[in-house]
């Protein structure tokens, strides 16, 4: 691996990992776990001197939702990106196959639409459930490409349009076993501890059951519900005065009531940026279908068999780790087209403006268990710092390369800076 791979890698594994405070986010366990985010993020990169070296752009939307509870729980998913490269022109190759030159059609602007939806309805002790999920793909612009096949030990090339004619959309429904829940509640417990304690306002640190009882409190959710309840103007004085007793419960209040600026202190937790800190693991095997195909007259209708696990483990308040995999196969041919992917995140919380993210993600495309026909490798870190509410400034720096039967590409780098709003 070059320099810059091993930097990132270190980079990576440089995470701390000691336990802080008394009280493990594995404690909290409310019953009804929700999640929910939409992001807008943009960004743009022109560079040149005498010629444009760069003239990239790129805008997208994410958006999703959690809900976890016995008996039910569902999630939603939507991402699309639309994005711009001024520099993208109609390229000319050579195909070994034809011996011919050919003309690959080219765009600059290109769309991808992603969307997913998942229904799970718990069966047996509060873990095992049954799933029923739907994914829509669209492509859009992505113009030609001159593709490497290999079949046996015959290999050719053929040009390939990676625009779909319309969205793809796949069914599938199985069977699986494990739960996660959302314990960014107790994280803003937490915090508001340490701005008490900042403010001298607590006489020691709070039992773990007042961090829970506070944490329920702390939801958006159970927000709207005063706001429901009460009326405009008086809402957060009930809702200030809950926070009071539960901490008043503890004995280690200082005074027999919040003051205006312990008030205050909350208020900020509540309004900073938490990523969300979860825990828990899952795993299911569903069969899926192509029901609409991404163009008429393709042979990818065949019934599949998928894996899937996910796994999070909060090291502390302010470290999570999260990996997702997948395995899909096609029963026809049988075990014969099979993928992987692999993506394990980890993120940490720097301050209360800056968090760091590094991912790394591997996919493989393989016949057998002993070669795999494409492998990629991409590992990125990024610096997010939140600017003023719910702006936030990325500053991302990547690593990528493609390996196709062995044949191996050089590591692509990139640097990126982007801004983000968050609008949930």
């Amino acid at each position: 691996m070059c320099k810059y791979g091993i930097f990132m890698v270190l980079a990576f594994l440089w995470i701390p990992v000691s336990r802080t405070g008394a009280i493990s986010l594995m404690e909290y366990r409310p019953p009804i776990s929700k999640s929910e985010n939409l992001q807008l993020d943009a960004s743009y990169n022109y560079a040149g001197q005498d010629s444009t070296t760069s003239d990239v752009g790129s805008a997208s939307v994410r958006y999703f939702r959690i809900f976890d509870s016995q008996p039910f729980a569902y999630r939603l998913e939507f991402n699309s990106v639309l994005g711009y490269d001024g520099l993208n022109e109609d390229q000319t190759v050579y195909n070994p196959t034809t011996q011919q030159t050919v003309v690959l059609n080219r765009h600059k602007t290109t769309l991808t639409v992603d969307a997913r939806s998942e229904f799970r309805k718990y069966i047996l002790l509060e873990k095992l459930f049954g799933t029923i999920s739907s994914q829509m793909r669209y492509v859009r612009g992505k113009g030609e490409s001159l593709k490497k096949q290999v079949t046996g030990k015959d290999t050719t090339y053929a040009v390939l349009s990676e625009t779909y004619a319309r969205p793809e959309v796949m069914l599938a429904t199985g069977i699986g076993y494990g739960k996660f829940v959302n314990a960014t509640p107790l994280v803003r417990a937490i915090r508001v501890e340490q701005e008490l304690a900042r403010i001298d306002a607590l006489m020691g640190n709070l039992p773990n059951e007042t961090l829970i009882e506070l944490a329920k409190l702390l939801t958006p959710e159970k927000q709207r519900e005063y706001q429901n309840r009460f009326e405009p103007s008086v809402w957060e004085r009930y809702y200030y005065a809950d926070i009071q007793k539960v901490l008043l419960t503890s004995g280690l209040l200082k005074g027999d009531r919040l003051s205006a600026f312990a008030v205050l202190r909350i208020q900020q937790v509540l309004a900073e940026n938490i990523n969300d800190r979860s825990y828990g693991w899952d795993a299911a095997v569903v069969t899926q279908y192509v029901v609409i195909s991404r163009r008429s007259g393709e042979s990818d209708q065949n019934a599949g068999m998928g894996l899937y696990t996910n796994y999070a483990y909060p090291f502390n308040s302010k470290t999570q780790l999260s990996h997702n995999l997948s395995l899909l196969t096609r029963f026809s041919p049988l075990l014969k087209e099979n993928s992987l992917l692999s993506t394990l995140n980890v993120t940490y919380e720097a301050s209360d403006r800056v968090d760091w993210r590094t991912t790394y993600q591997l996919s493989l495309e393989f016949t057998n268990l002993h070669r795999a026909e494409l492998a990629q490798h991409a590992i990125s870190t990024n610096l997010i710092f939140y600017v003023e509410g719910h702006i936030n400034l990325t500053l991302s720096g990547s690593l990528s390369k493609t390996i196709i039967q062995n044949s191996s590409e050089a590591w692509l780098k990139k640097i990126n800076l982007s801004l983000t709003y968050d609008i949930i």
